[in-house]
């Protein structure tokens, strides 16, 4: 099973903020963003955008909306091919 398949089937397990399904793009030049929240509860999620900070922004969004705290960023992956970054 693709790893961004699994990744979505974990968060919808764990997590309310979870879209319909993970983040997902065919621009290889786009960057995945990861951040985790501790508080009310851990939670981790992924964004994608064309930009580090644009990716940062859309996940933190996601977290705000369902009253999430204390996150950080995790690491940044690479469309392409998946590598950290």
């Amino acid at each position: 099973m693709p790893r961004g398949r699994l990744a979505g089937e974990a968060c919808k397990r764990v997590s309310a903020t979870c879209a319909n399904g993970p983040a997902a793009t065919d621009a290889p030049g786009d960057v995945f963003a990861i951040v985790c929240c501790r508080l009310p509860r851990v939670g981790c999620a992924a964004a994608v955008a064309a930009t580090k900070r644009e990716a940062r922004r859309a996940v933190e969004r996601m977290f705000d909306g369902a009253d999430y705290s204390h996150c950080a960023l995790r690491h940044y992956m690479t469309a392409r091919g998946g590598e950290r970054q």
